[in-house]
């Protein structure tokens, strides 16, 4: 087993020797003094790597927006809630008058548990913390965080910081800032590593289940069921081609029967949230498409899961996908995430290549947002909307549409019809002429 550790130089010599005494696991050490460093490595390492351990949140998080959703089992180390605790006892013993409203804590969003510390004091008596208009990661984070040390110290707003980033802390020193550094503890990063290694383990067995689809067409007139059924296996190998050839494809007796690997399911299923297949067949196909995708520990079980899934997008009598687990667990339906509106641009590969020309996003976000967009056949959609019709959470869906309102790939407005009470929410609109 191989597992990359993205560290800073600061404790990467500290990892080292925790990591020594794991047998079977190979560990490679890329240690870098910038976060410039990180992107670079991981993408000429990754594909030996069998999953990756960052030192904290910065790498983790600029390497997903950088590359979108990892395909690979991946942990960062963060503080458990006993770390966090047991620093803050002594904290508090040997300054039992500390105000806590004069204290900035640079690492909130790293867990729940402090985020319900913070939330514990009265509004005006708590830590201050980064804002959220402020998460957002670039190369330049690092600067960035400094900067706000800086602003909050000089201002008088604060007069001490509580910090997880090591790689801040000589400029700390230089400037003189009453600071506390937060370390991991032992235990919690083999505990860290523990989980990793078993996550690992969990994706070979995924890797190592076979996936069968079953794949069929609505009522078709007995003259035209058989051009139908060649102009299918047409589109099939054509979309094979597209992916590199990751299908097996039989014809059986009323359709198709195709055999992939559980990571080739995962690429056209977009993560078991839409069905690219489908959507490549119901540009050319009229008639309702049906598949069923099924995952087993052998052949037959995959199969008899495929056939099953497949009668139930049959029984919805529209085009739709199905996917049954070894353990009988259903997802779906899957559409066809086609735009309607003749007005607006179909996705393909070629659009999400012009796009991606224009914005510093990557393709797999640009790929998200047309697609919350097709999906959910609106102009305007929110954050939260996004976010569950992806299938990711709502801070990563701030993060991605933070940035393409940067980029001028979506328009932000505010709602001011929805009546609800707090904050104003954000609605995001496409801006079309990128999609032309």
């Amino acid at each position: 087993m191989n597992i990359g550790v993205f560290a800073p130089n600061y404790i990467a010599d500290r990892l080292e020797n925790l990591l020594k005494d794991y047998p079977h696991v190979n560990f490679h050490f890329f240690v870098y003094e910038q976060l410039t460093e990180v992107n670079d490595s991981y993408e000429k390492n990754i594909h030996f790597l069998d999953g990756v351990l960052f030192s904290g949140l910065l790498a983790h998080m600029l390497v997903q927006e950088t590359f979108g959703e990892f395909s690979k089992p991946v942990a960062y180390l963060k503080m458990s809630d006993a770390d966090f605790y047991k620093k803050m006892f002594h904290l508090t013993l040997e300054h039992p008058k500390i105000d806590f409203s004069k204290v900035f804590i640079d690492f909130h969003i790293e867990s729940k548990e402090v985020q319900q510390f913070i939330e514990q004091f009265p509004k005006n008596k708590r830590p201050q913390v980064v804002s959220d208009d402020e998460i957002y990661i670039t190369n330049d984070a690092y600067e960035r965080l400094l900067n706000i040390h800086h602003d909050l110290h000089q201002s008088g707003k604060v007069n001490w910081s509580f910090t997880r980033f090591v790689n801040i802390l000589d400029s700390l020193d230089e400037a003189g800032y009453h600071y506390d550094y937060f370390e991991i503890s032992d235990q919690t990063i083999h505990q860290t590593l523990f989980n990793l290694i078993n996550d690992v383990n969990l994706h070979y067995l995924k890797d190592n289940q076979i996936v069968c689809g079953e794949l069929m067409l609505g009522h078709i007139p007995d003259h035209l069921i058989e051009i139908r059924l060649l102009n299918i296996h047409s589109l099939l190998l054509d979309f094979n081609k597209q992916i590199s050839h990751q299908l097996q494809i039989r014809e059986s007796n009323e359709g198709f029967t195709i055999i992939t690997t559980y990571a080739s399911l995962e690429t056209m299923t977009n993560n078991f949230s839409a069905c690219l297949l489908l959507e490549h067949l119901a540009h050319f196909i009229q008639e309702p498409i049906h598949i069923g995708w099924g995952i087993g520990k052998t052949f037959i079980q995959a199969q008899a899961n495929a056939k099953k899934a497949c009668n139930y997008s049959i029984h919805n009598q529209v085009s739709s996908t199905y996917v049954i687990e070894n353990d009988e667990a259903v997802i779906g339906p899957l559409v066809s995430p086609l735009f309607t509106d003749e007005e607006t641009v179909p996705y393909d590969s070629a659009l999400l290549d012009r796009i991606q020309a224009n914005v510093n996003m990557t393709k797999d976000h640009i790929h998200k947002i047309l697609l919350a967009f097709k999906l959910l056949k609106s102009e305007r959609i929110a954050s939260a909307e996004f976010a569950d019709i992806i299938g990711i959470t709502v801070r990563s869906s701030n993060r991605i549409l933070k940035r393409a309102t940067e980029e001028k790939l979506v328009y932000s407005t505010i709602d001011t019809t929805s009546g609800l009470q707090g904050r104003p929410r954000k609605l995001y609109q496409l801006n079309k002429d990128m999609l032309s």
